[in-house]
């Protein structure tokens, strides 16, 4: 039995997390029980209780590397920009790209959002609504250090910046109910189009 937390354990945290995905996106989360995750790893159901006390800790860990990739995932796209505009568009292209490419996450944290309004849900959408409100001040701080920089117009980056993620949020949405609707580059383009372009300095007022 683990008594330190090595790389050995986790390194088994992270394969139980992992293969609580799968459980979770066939039986839903739910309906899940810890036994049937152990089950899934051939591993006794006792063993499992070393690693998370749990399916809703399996969870939290599920989310919390799912937010911090996210944010890599965007920060690194937000780099390729050479304004703020640019800059605005790399936030989109990265949540649009990242939240497609874990669409079964995105529906399992779709589920448990949508099931239930046990102490387990309230925590998970306060640790949602923190994520957010993160999002939400990065993008604010990307309108006002644009308007500080003469590219975008002088608008209320909080409003703007909730705007931007409003639509994103849709953006996301649509392409798990129909992923065929649009590609990620005219998904772009069209926030580009219809929500950034019109905030640049230079767009006719």
């Amino acid at each position: 039995m683990p008594r330190t937390r090595g790389p050995e354990y986790e390194r088994k945290r992270h394969e139980i997390a992992g293969r609580a995905m799968a459980v979770f996106s066939e039986r839903g989360y739910h309906s899940t029980r810890m036994e049937d995750i152990a089950e899934a790893l051939g591993i006794g159901r006792t063993t499992i209780y070393w690693y998370f006390p749990d399916k809703e800790a399996i969870f939290r860990a599920l989310f919390d590397r799912h937010l911090l990739v996210m944010l890599e995932t965007i920060r690194s796209e937000m780099a390729k920009g050479r304004d703020a505009a640019g800059k605005l568009l790399g936030f989109a292209r990265g949540e649009i790209r990242y939240n497609l490419e874990k669409r079964e996450f995105m529906r399992i944290v779709i589920s448990i959002w949508a099931e239930g309004r046990d102490a387990f849900q309230h925590d998970f959408e306060r640790t949602a609504r923190d994520a957010r409100a993160h999002g939400l001040a990065l993008l604010a701080d990307l309108v006002a250090t644009g308007i500080r920089d003469g590219e975008l117009r002088a608008v209320d980056p909080a409003a703007h910046a909730a705007f931007l993620q409003a639509v994103i949020d849709g953006v996301v949405y649509n392409l798990m109910v129909e992923p065929a609707a649009f590609t990620e580059a005219e998904a772009v383009a069209l926030i580009d189009r219809h929500v950034v372009a019109p905030m640049r300095a230079s767009a006719r007022k």
